[in-house]
């Protein structure tokens, strides 16, 4: 022992700040759609169980038709068992179930803790007893017994109309009067989403045709249903015979269809009714009421405990009702219907209070007395979709029952106005339902946004070009968005295909679509494919665009991330530079675009080795960044990341560590947990645990860091290498050597195939193979890859790189292995000034190399220069470590065996036993620098006459050696020897 090896740590992890050249928003769904309404996640369905009929049963066909025409999700079954896997499967929708009388003892006992099987119907014709047995069977979801099948429909139609209306979607908006100034994720994405499709539908101007358009589409989903089929050819052929009003509470395939599409958010169906949306509401709004006194309604629905709890405190804030809504005018009605939540412990009744001021404008509602299918209409009226109140007040009336006042908004409500220019900034330069798909991509609703986006390019025809290659591109961006880069590649691609097919080679467009595929290529490691495409990009720019056009900087600044993965970091400063000068000349200098050519420079400077330039960025961007983003934008994670990082090479663990957890938790609310970016975090957080000789905190987080990145990138990914590299780090200072050579040589393939010959990261794996090659004895093959490593780094560093210092370290070990002591004092001392010049004057790397020295001092028998420069190390390392950091402990041990020197024993133990007792709380019992110490202190005792306690502490450092180190190991025949010396003298006496 006695030297320490300086070693990369690629914990140089870090984001860079990119821009796509793109006029929107930003893992994998399927991009069709079974045409069958049962591919709808249905709310609520109808199970039939009967073990004892058959299909040739033709009552039996006829009452599930029956059904059907109440519920288009029906299943039947004959198996028990078949149907307890659906109803397991089916967890989600409310169910209602027939059972025949023969079923009920073996399922009853499995279905009666099913929270989501809402009614049970049972069929029998068994005795009045056993009627009576069953209905003690969990009654309140019994809803009757019944011996034949008839008198069930009509109790289906009631529940069923009971569902629907307590599924009856409802979401609230905290209040503002400048919605502008807040955060758009702060906001409740469905009121949203339901406020920006209202929206939608009302401004899309409809063809004529749009009508039998629909009549086609829903044929598709009632093609068992002769009823409904006969509907649909009525409202194909007279559709302008009724009002929209008349279809609509006919509740027929039109309510059904509408009324699931809005329970599940089906995009598809939403957009094929879009047109009868669109006249149900002008119909609404022609005949609503001309009343100009208050009018009060009343509406009762049943909710979850859970949900009902977060709606309390909501007096004064926004609440919407996402699809058209019924209401009463009679009071008790409503209650009645509300106590009906009474019994079931989980649920909560809401009897909607809701006050309407007719005087004024507000969002249309009508009564429905002259105007419905329905006859005893008189009472009721319909709002139309998305209606918007304000609640006022929330009190308990009844047992399981509150009321809730709501208070109609007018159309020139200030907050509705201030909602309704948040949502068209977010969303312009975008048509119709794209701006949907947009929105949702900026709530990070990714799975919605692409399922959006799927459904558009389903509906295109395949002569528009330019609206498929934007939809593939739009794709593109969530994936890159959530880390699938793989994927993303695929539709940049696809986009890239369609574009060229449909535009000349120096369209502007296609300029987008190169920038996109680079980044990802680049995010993928492919750096070479990443610059060529950058520089198409640039070409077609160059072209067409004036030399300060903002869109120029944007392909500067890619060039230049290019480069710089390359480690082409001259070139990377040159464009860094050209995108400043054209952003400083067009952007104000609080713009979220100088922040990222701020960031850019900083990470380039800290790769150089120039911190104190790069920390200067990284403040200046984080400057812009607190001033313009919200609290958890991701490129605050960026910021947080790269000033830790600068704080880790500055050696101040402490204060990078808190900015890698800022980074993380962003990180954590904004992506998802495979993301590609939080393997970035884990990683440096792992290098911070191992500098501080947390070892078990290193490997967990390198490990999830692993995983993540096995998941997302391919085999050969250069982040791959970095977390393979670190962990042959960590595995190498716990003493498993052979582990630690093994994930070295996994990252040297890696970065082997996928880097140029100069770059850096191939000096970081040579390195570190060198140096484990050292700790095995091999010190030929450890010579030959610090060769390697001096080589490459001489090409692409400046010559005060820290990095060159580490490396002229390690080349005064070998020389010192090798007994040239001078040459290895030379070099230990061109390290030492490279690291003055570039570090802080307290940098923890400092103390690697006063070791180093003082080791060569001590070989030299220059005594008091040796403890002069372990002490420095030691003073060093108590001002930036724990107290039982590893390192402390090699300085007691370096001090000791320099006491030794000079014969002072006893100084020498006391510094070997403070060395042993860290050890043994942070390495593996059968490391081997505890080898190395109780040899040590075996010679004192040898030297001090205490043969038998010398005996005892060489037996043990051979075992150790024995047990971690090859059979030809120096170090292992050096204790050999020592042991046989101590064995003979022990003879003698």
């Amino acid at each position: 022992m006695g030297f320490t090896t300086s070693k990369f740590l690629d914990g140089s992890a870090s984001t860079d700040s990119l821009t796509k050249n793109t006029g929107s928003s930003l893992n994998k769904l399927p991009n069709t759609r079974q045409n069958t309404l049962d591919s709808i996640n249905n709310k609520f369905a109808i199970v039939w169980l009967d073990t004892s009929v058959n299909d040739a049963d033709i009552i039996h066909r006829n009452s599930v038709a029956r059904c059907r025409r109440i519920s288009v999700l029906i299943n039947t079954f004959i198996n028990v068992d078949e149907c307890l896997q659906y109803l397991t499967k089916m967890k989600e929708t409310k169910i209602l179930m027939i059972i025949a009388g023969n079923c009920v003892k073996e399922i009853w006992s499995r279905i009666k803790s099913m929270k989501h099987i809402h009614s049970v119907y049972i069929i029998t014709d068994d005795d009045d007893d056993q009627k009576k047995e069953y209905s003690k069977q969990e009654y309140e979801k019994v809803k009757g017994i019944f011996d034949r099948v008839d008198p069930i429909f009509g109790l289906l139609k009631r529940d069923t109309r009971h569902i629907e209306q307590d599924l009856l979607g409802i979401s609230i908006v905290i209040p503002s009067d400048d919605y502008l100034k807040q955060e758009l994720r702060q906001l409740n994405s469905l009121f949203l989403y339901w406020f920006l499709v209202r929206q939608i539908i009302l401004d899309v101007k409809y063809d004529d045709g749009a009508h039998k358009s629909l009549a086609e589409f829903c044929r598709s989903h009632f093609t068992e249903n002769s009823k409904e089929l006969k509907i649909i050819d009525e409202y194909e052929n007279n559709y302008h015979d009724h009002s929209p009003i008349w279809w609509y509470t006919r509740q027929c395939f039109l309510y059904v269809m509408l009324n699931r599409a809005i329970h599940t958010q089906d995009i598809e169906v939403i957009i094929k009714l879009a047109p009868f949306i669109q006249d149900l509401h002008r119909n609404i709004e022609e005949i609503e009421t001309s009343n100009e006194t208050s009018t009060v309604l009343y509406r009762s629905q049943i909710t979850s405990n859970d949900d009902f709890e977060k709606m309390k405190g909501t007096e004064g804030h926004l609440l919407s009702f996402h699809n058209f809504m019924l209401a009463n005018s009679n009071y008790k009605t409503a209650l009645d219907d509300a106590r009906r939540a009474r019994g079931n412990a989980n649920s909560v009744a809401l009897l909607f209070r809701i006050e309407v001021d007719s005087s004024q404008k507000s969002t249309c509602f009508t009564p429905l007395k002259d105007t419905s299918y329905l006859k005893d209409q008189e009472n009721n009226f319909l709002f139309s979709m998305q209606s918007i109140f304000r609640t006022s007040e929330i009190k308990q009336i009844e047992n399981q029952v509150w009321q809730i006042t709501l208070k109609l908004t007018k159309i020139n409500d200030k907050q509705l106005i201030s909602l309704k220019e948040l949502v068209h900034e977010k969303t312009q330069n975008v048509s119709q339902w794209h701006q949907l798909a947009k929105l949702m991509a900026l709530l990070h609703e990714f799975d919605h946004a692409k399922e959006i986006y799927h459904v558009l390019l389903s509906l295109l025809p395949t002569t528009e070009s330019s609206k498929m290659c934007h939809i593939y591109n739009e794709l593109g961006i969530i994936c890159d968005e959530t880390g699938d880069y793989r994927l993303a590649l695929a539709f940049y691609q696809k986009a890239l295909e369609i574009q060229r097919k449909s535009s000349r080679s120096n369209h502007y467009s296609l300029s987008t679509v190169y920038n996109n595929i680079g980044e990802i290529q680049r995010e993928l490691g492919d750096y070479f494919a990443a610059l060529s495409c950058h520089q198409k990009t640039l070409s077609i720019k160059q072209k067409i665009l004036s030399p300060h056009h903002l869109s120029l900087a944007t392909t500067y600044n890619n060039l230049g991330l290019a480069n710089q993965s390359l480690g082409e970091f001259a070139t990377a400063l040159e464009f860094y530079g050209k995108s400043l000068d054209i952003k400083r000349k067009v952007l104000s200098p609080t713009h979220i675009d100088l922040a990222i050519t701020y960031n850019n420079m900083g990470e380039l400077q800290r790769e150089m080795g120039k911190y104190a330039a790069a920390l200067k960025y990284f403040e200046k961007g984080l400057q812009i960044r607190l001033k313009t983003c919200s609290p958890y934008d991701s490129s605050l994670a960026i910021t947080y990341n790269n000033i830790g990082l600068i704080h880790r090479e500055q050696g101040d663990y402490n204060q990078a560590i808190v900015y890698f957890r800022k980074s993380l938790e962003i990180k954590q609310k904004t992506f998802t947990s495979n993301h590609p970016s939080l393997a970035i975090s884990y990683i440096n957080i792992g290098e911070i645990h191992q500098l501080l000789g947390e070892f078990s905190e290193a490997i967990s987080s390198y490990e999830k860091a692993l995983e993540i990145q096995e998941k997302a990138y391919s085999i050969n990914h250069p982040d791959l290498a970095i977390t393979y590299n670190n962990l042959g780090v960590v595995h190498q200072l716990l003493g498993n050597y052979p582990s630690g050579l093994s994930f070295y040589q996994k990252a040297l393939k890696i970065r082997q195939k996928s880097l140029p010959s100069n770059h850096p990261a191939l000096a970081t794996s040579y390195n570190n193979i060198g140096h484990v090659s050292q700790l095995m004895g091999d010190n030929n093959a450890a010579l030959e890859y610090y060769q390697k490593t001096k080589s490459v780094q001489e090409k692409c560093l400046g010559p005060n790189h820290p990095s060159l210092a580490v490396t002229f370290n390690n080349l005064g070990d070998i020389q010192r292995t090798l007994g040239n002591h001078k040459r290895a004092l030379g070099l230990y001392e061109k390290s030492l000034e490279i690291k003055k010049k570039s570090l802080a004057s307290n940098h923890p790397a400092l103390s690697v190399t006063y070791n180093n020295i003082g080791v060569v001092y001590q070989t030299m028998q220059k005594h008091a220069l040796a403890l002069e420069h372990y002490k420095k190390a030691l003073e060093n390392q108590q001002k930036n470590f724990p107290l039982d950091h590893p390192e402390i402990a090699l300085s007691y041990y370096n001090i000791g065996t320099a006491h030794q020197s000079i014969k002072q024993y006893s100084i020498a133990l006391e510094n070997y036993e403070k060395a042993l007792k860290i050890h043994e709380k942070t390495l593996s019992a059968n490391h081997p620098d505890l080898a190395h110490i109780y040899n040590s202190t075996a010679t004192a005792y040898f030297h001090m006459g205490q043969y038998q306690k010398a005996l005892e502490h060489e037996q043990r450092a051979v075992d150790i050696s024995i047990q971690s180190l090859p059979p030809d190991h120096p170090h292992l025949q050096t204790f050999k020897l020592h042991l046989q010396r101590i064995q003979s003298e022990l003879e003698v006496k």
